[in-house]
Parts: C-alpha cells; sequence; structure tokens
C-alpha cells in the first residue's frame, strides 16, 4: 500500500505554529516526519510537493520507534515541533524531538521568535554596522561579519533571512566566499529553511531602511 499525506493548502503558505493541524494516525505523523526531514535533507522540496511523500505502510508498521511518531501526533504543532528541531540540529532523531525536554525547548523559543520576528529582526540589525556594506563584504574569501555572527549564534537565522529577501546577497557570497564546509552547509539549511519564515514584508523592509539609512 503506498500513501500520500497533503499537508498544505492550495496557496502554499506553510502551516506554521499558530495553525491547529490534526493528524489523524501516527502513519501521517509518520509522513509528515519523513516529508520535513527529506526537506532539509535532500532535493524534496516540502512546498513544490505541498508536503505529499510516498511511502509504504508495510514500511512504517515494521518500524521499532512507532511510539515515536504516536506522540508527534499528539504535539499541537507537529510542523513547527519538526521544523524548528531541523533547524537547530539537521541530524536531529525523531526519539529525541519528541522525548527530549530540551527539544521541547528549541521548539518554544522557535515559536517566540515567529510570534515576535519584526522585533527579533529590528533587535539583530542594531548588532551589525549601520554600513550594511561592512556587514556583508566578503574579504579575501573569508566569512563576512553578518555570517559569523550567525555561526556564533549572536543572531537568529530568521535574521539573515529576512535581511537576504530584501537584499539578495547569497549570489555574491556563493561566488565570493571560500570556505568549501561551513558556509556551504549554513547556505543550504538557510535556503531550506526560508519558506517556513512568516514575515511582514512591507514592515521588514521599513525596519531595514531605516536602519541602514537605504
Amino acid at each position: 500500500m503506498v500513501a500520500s499525506l497533503s499537508l498544505l493548502a492550495g496557496d502554499s503558505q506553510p502551516l506554521l505554529s499558530g495553525t491547529q493541524m490534526q493528524l489523524q494516525s501516527p502513519y501521517e505523523a509518520y509522513q509528515l516526519y519523513v516529508a520535513i526531514k527529506n526537506h532539509f535533507h535532500t532535493s524534496y522540496d516540502f512546498f513544490k510537493y505541498n508536503g505529499k511523500v510516498k511511502v509504504q505502510f508495510t514500511a512504517f508498521e515494521v518500524r521499532k520507534d512507532k511510539y515515536f511518531f504516536s506522540k508527534l501526533q499528539k504535539h499541537s504543532d507537529p510542523i513547527g515541533l519538526l521544523v524548528s528541531n531541523f533547524v537547530d540540529d539537521p541530524n536531529a532523531w525523531i526519539g529525541d524531538i519528541v522525548n527530549a525536554e530540551m527539544s521541547e525547548d528549541v521548539y518554544l523559543r522557535w515559536k517566540k521568535r515567529q510570534d515576535s520576528i519584526s522585533y527579533i529582526y529590528s533587535e539583530d540589525l542594531k548588532k551589525l554596522s549601520n554600513d550594511i556594506d561592512e556587514s556583508l563584504r566578503v574579504v579575501d574569501g573569508q566569512h563576512p561579519k553578518l555570517l559569523k555572527l550567525l555561526i556564533g549564534t549572536t543572531i537568529y537565522p530568521e535574521t539573515v533571512i529576512l535581511l537576504n529577501s530584501q537584499l539578495n546577497f547569497f549570489p555574491y557570497w556563493e561566488k565570493e566566499i571560500m570556505d568549501p564546509a561551513v558556509w556551504p552547509v549554513e547556505h543550504n539549511k538557510l535556503v531550506k529553511y526560508k519558506p517556513f519564515v512568516r514575515f511582514d514584508k512591507q514592515k521588514t523592509k521599513k525596519i531595514t531602511v531605516d536602519y541602514f539609512e537605504l
């Protein structure tokens, strides 16, 4: 038996924190887990395929970790729980995601950021120079200041995503940064995470223009 699960509305808007999503069975929870994990780890696009994945029910039935998907099914925000933990740790294990107190803390901190993303963005920008070029410039192939702050967890990934959505500096970084290890991983994570990040474009633009005096 092959089944697929449609998780998104026709307008391709993500079902994130605040959306009451009811999974009907542990099997549906497993499908959701596979879809989001594949989105972050492979070329699969959660949004392009409307959250649909093909997984064998018989393969699910023989898994020894079905209990974890029963717990995922009962979570009030299963998409948010999975996305937040895969952003925090791309190698997160389903058992830790649904059982570890730390994973729930990751989710709650993530949810708080989503609920106040404009404020978070504004506060993060204050950690940068008013000269935007200084934060984005790549010198001799090394990490620019903004990327260093991201890697050092001084600013949030949402801030980099919001800023890039306006200035589109990723192609420049792709061309100029010579690091073959850290930057490619960060770039992939940011690109994969971007569609899950909701924000007010006009409000974000005003914050950016006011801070950098563009």
